[in-house]
């Protein structure tokens, strides 16, 4: 694994986040993204609003997401050899909302969090950790991913960590979100995907029906899609958060938030790269 420094965790070069991601100096002319403990994980900004204070905090540091998160998840899938990694890894704060504890809902302020590498419970109320990272297994909040959108029911990534929310600079994927729900009044569904298709340079995305699965069966996490008759910009939203259950979990997605959308149950994290020239 490698070095380990207060905040972040090295994975072949890569810095992941120990921690939520918090936003220091929020109402000011420069607000700064940071992954220190004791802190509440930021709540209720925009995309662009997160991607300012990142950029504030490094002029390597990224969202947690994209490429590397479908590295991890690919590996925890080997190690566990089951696609059912919230009963693998712990389930986290997966059932943790709280209704008296607004703004926060049951979000938990970051702690660290003992026992290793790995720390899993079952209690469904708890923080645990996947490679010393309480962000991938706590499932308190969906964190953004930008480096994947969703343009109009066509899936589009970010292999590079290029950011831009519109999907304009980024890879066609060629998964297009199928018309085979009945699609609530916001034009939503929620399903279980049984299918995923690689996309070289990227990872596994939901693919074919993107359904068939289950809480327990296929890809065991849930994903949230938008009617692909709708003309709309769907931001990726990955996780989970405390009011999701047996839904979360390291392929769990949204993919019908906009890049808009801020609200208690969205958040970010840093992910610091390599500096320019060292291998990854």
């Amino acid at each position: 694994m490698g070095f380990i420094d207060p905040n972040n965790q090295e994975l072949e070069g890569v810095w992941l986040p120990m921690f939520y991601g918090s936003i220091l100096g929020a109402g000011g002319a420069s607000p700064k993204m940071v992954s220190l403990a004791n802190l509440q994980p930021t709540y209720s900004n925009t995309t662009d609003q997160e991607k300012a204070a990142i950029t504030n905090f490094s002029n390597r540091a990224v969202f947690y997401g994209g490429p590397i998160v479908e590295t991890i998840t690919d590996l925890l899938i080997m190690f566990a050899k089951t696609t059912n990694l919230q009963e693998a890894y712990g389930y986290g704060n997966c059932a943790g909302y709280d209704a008296s504890q607004a703004p926060t809902y049951g979000v938990k302020r970051n702690a660290v969090v003992g026992g290793g590498q790995f720390y899993g419970t079952d209690d469904q109320h708890s923080l645990n950790k996947i490679f010393h990272s309480i962000v991938i297994g706590s499932y308190q909040q969906w964190m953004r991913d930008p480096y994947e959108v969703v343009v109009n029911g066509r899936v589009k990534v970010s292999k590079n960590y290029t950011y831009d929310p519109t999907g304009a600079k980024y890879t066609d994927t060629g998964i297009a979100v199928p018309d085979n729900k009945t699609w609530d009044t916001n034009h939503n569904a929620l399903d279980y995907p049984a299918h995923f298709r690689t996309v070289p340079g990227y990872g596994s995305i939901p693919a074919l029906g993107m359904d068939g699965g289950s809480s327990a069966t296929g890809g065991c996490d849930g994903l949230w899609r938008k009617d692909p008759k709708q003309t709309f910009t769907g931001v990726c939203l990955r996780f989970g958060r405390c009011d999701a259950g047996l839904y979360c979990g390291p392929r769990a997605r949204t993919w019908n938030n906009s890049a808009g959308n801020a609200s208690w149950g969205i958040g970010a994290a840093d992910l610091l790269l390599p500096p320019v020239g060292v291998a990854v």
